[in-house]
């Protein structure tokens, strides 16, 4: 496998450099919600 890294945002400056600095983090989608994605019936 080629060395690719790919992720994708959502939201928020603070990922973006929290992805750009962490090597061990690909193919990744983050969603950047406060939490919504855990309630009940969402």
């Amino acid at each position: 496998m080629a060395p690719i890294r790919v992720n994708c945002i959502a939201d928020v400056a603070a990922l973006a450099v929290h992805l750009m600095t962490n090597t061990a983090i690909t193919g990744a989608t983050h969603d950047i919600d406060g939490g919504q994605q855990l309630v009940p019936g969402r």
